[in-house]
């Protein structure tokens, strides 16, 4: 008999060390994804706040274009980024350079101000925002209308030129 209990600890203890490798490497994988993660966004020079997230797409379909690896979104798309939101029916994101090309009512809007164009590019690098085509910014003192312009969310600076036309909301 004290053979036979020894056998069954035996064999419960090479049931745990299992269980405990198992876990182990769960855990070990998980840490490794972790740095692995950080470690290309701090190559690429983005870190977390500089990166800009999709939060919807009716339509995902990853490509590559001139050696970038890229997302083509249709259908209300949303990203944010930091507290700017942007939104369009059509974009693609570039991973790499953080910049994102959009098509089809682009509205861009942060806590001052709201950028709406047919045509846009935002880069997250710059947190800047270029516009064209029926561009209109609205803002809580005026309204602004052209046919090209571009915002710099940061330095809460903004440009634009063609049939540029201002009307007061006071």
């Amino acid at each position: 008999r004290v053979h036979d209990l020894q056998g069954y600890r035996s064999g419960k203890n090479e049931r745990m060390m299992r269980m405990f490798s198992r876990r182990f490497l769960w855990q070990f994988f998980i840490l490794l994804s972790a740095l692995l993660y950080g470690a290309v966004h701090s190559a690429n020079g983005q870190t977390d706040e500089n990166i800009v997230i999709l939060n919807h797409a009716d339509s995902l379909v990853g490509r590559e274009i001139n050696g970038e690896k890229a997302r083509e979104l249709h259908g209300n798309v949303q990203f944010t980024h930091g507290k700017v939101v942007i939104m369009c029916q059509k974009a693609i994101q570039y991973l790499s350079s953080n910049k994102v090309e959009m098509d089809g009512v682009v509205t861009v809007r942060d806590d001052s101000m709201t950028l709406v164009a047919q045509r846009g590019l935002y880069d997250g690098n710059t947190k800047s925002a270029e516009a064209f085509e029926r561009v209109r910014l609205d803002d809580p003192t005026m309204t602004l209308n052209a046919l090209y312009g571009k915002f710099y969310s940061k330095e809460k600076r903004a440009y634009f030129r063609d049939k540029v036309s201002v009307q007061d909301s006071a």
